[in-house]
């Protein structure tokens, strides 16, 4: 798909990594973006030419009172 088919918002469904419930994440595409470079631990990724990148929020879990709470019981 080109970058001038892909819409300006989407939203990602996921699985939230501390209490498993669903989470949804608005994010927006970011215009003009010709490259890309991620490093990490296993080494990096470079993508050259037009690439469709959308930028989110990273929220905190809302259920995390409940699951530190929870636990602070179990003790």
């Amino acid at each position: 798909m080109s970058a001038d088919h892909c819409p300006d918002h989407v939203e990602r469904l996921d699985l939230c990594p501390q209490c498993q419930g669903l989470t949804v994440t608005g994010m927006t595409r970011l215009t003009g973006v010709t490259d890309v470079r991620i490093d990490g631990p296993a080494g990096s990724l470079k993508l050259n030419g037009p690439v469709v990148m959308y930028l989110g929020p990273v929220e905190p879990c809302p259920n995390r009172a409940a699951i530190e709470e929870g636990a602070a019981r179990d003790v």
